[in-house]
C-alpha cells in the first residue's frame, strides 16, 4: 500500500511538474524559457519537444532552419531564442503588453556571460506571441541592439519562403 502511494504520488508530481502554463502569454514564454535553459546546448537536438511552445508556422521555419548544416546555403548559425553565440546565463521576462485582442509582445532580456562579475545584459528581445485556442504560442521573435531584425522574416528569407 505506501509503494502505491509513493508510486502515486510520484506520478503525480511529475505531471504536473511538466505541464505548461500556455494561459497567459508571459507564462507560455516563461515556460518555454524553463524547457530551452534545462535542455542547454541539446536544444536543436531535443527541439521536437518545444512543438507546443510554437504557431505552427513558427515551429516549420525553425526546424528547417536547425536541419540546414553548415555550408554555403542558408543556416542558423546562432542560438536563436537569446540572439547570440553562447548560452544565457539567466532569463529575465517582463510583463506582457497587448498587441491586439489575440496578439501580445513579451519582453526578454538575457544575461550573458561565464558567471559573476563578467556577466552582462543583452538588448531586449521581443517575443511576439499569439492566442490559440486557450493557449499563447511564440509567433515571431525580434530582436533589439546595434543589429535589429525579425526572426521570423529572417527565416522566410534564408529559405525561400
Amino acid at each position: 500500500m505506501k509503494q502505491t502511494l509513493k508510486i502515486t504520488l510520484l506520478v503525480f508530481f511529475l505531471a504536473t511538474t511538466c505541464l505548461a502554463d500556455q494561459s497567459s502569454p508571459d507564462g507560455a514564454v516563461t515556460d518555454f524559457y524553463g524547457w530551452y535553459q534545462q535542455a542547454g546546448f541539446k536544444y536543436r537536438d531535443k527541439f521536437v519537444e518545444a512543438e507546443p511552445y510554437f504557431t505552427e508556422e513558427f515551429y516549420g521555419l525553425l526546424k528547417t532552419g536547425f536541419k540546414r548544416s553548415q555550408g554555403p546555403d542558408f543556416w542558423v548559425d546562432f542560438d536563436p531564442f537569446v540572439n547570440a553565440q553562447m548560452e544565457a546565463q539567466k532569463i529575465s521576462v517582463g510583463k506582457p503588453s497587448s498587441q491586439g485582442a489575440d496578439l501580445a509582445m513579451v519582453p526578454m532580456t538575457p544575461t550573458y556571460g561565464r558567471g559573476g562579475a563578467s556577466n552582462y545584459e543583452g538588448p531586449v528581445i521581443k517575443l511576439y506571441v499569439k492566442r490559440a485556442g486557450e493557449d499563447w504560442k511564440i509567433a515571431n521573435i525580434v530582436y533589439g541592439g546595434d543589429h535589429p531584425f525579425e526572426l521570423k522574416a529572417f527565416l522566410e528569407k534564408g529559405l525561400g519562403r
